[in-house]
């Protein structure tokens, strides 16, 4: 006996300036929850994160600001913090759309939420 698979949609992606994202719309639960995180993120580097951060988090958190400010960012926030990774977000205006989005990268995925077609 088979089981039936669930269809799932594959989540649109978007390249910007040579980096691919996730595209998450804002009024979905996860934009909703994406923005929410970074409206709650209270280090402004990632030393307020870590009293003695790895070298591979100093690099992880110079690559979250030289794509900050590849964007013209602004906000570059980091959190949600564990052992082993943290988030960074920031709000960039983006062209191809002609309004704001926010920009929110985590250890596996860059997500940026933001009506786009």
């Amino acid at each position: 006996m088979s089981k039936k698979t669930k269809k799932t949609k594959e989540t649109p992606t978007v390249t910007i300036y040579n980096h691919t994202f996730l595209v998450i719309k804002p009024y979905h639960k996860k934009g909703e929850r994406l923005i929410s995180n970074w409206e709650t993120m209270e280090g402004c580097s990632i030393d307020d994160l870590y009293k003695k951060p790895s070298c591979y988090k100093e690099n992880a958190w110079r690559d979250c600001q030289n794509m900050c400010n590849t964007f013209d960012g602004t906000g570059l926030r980091c959190g949600c913090a564990n052992a082993m990774a943290f988030s960074a977000a920031f709000w960039a205006f983006i062209p191809k759309i002609q309004d704001k989005a926010l920009i929110y990268r985590t250890k596996n995925y860059d997500y940026i939420v933001g009506y786009f077609d």
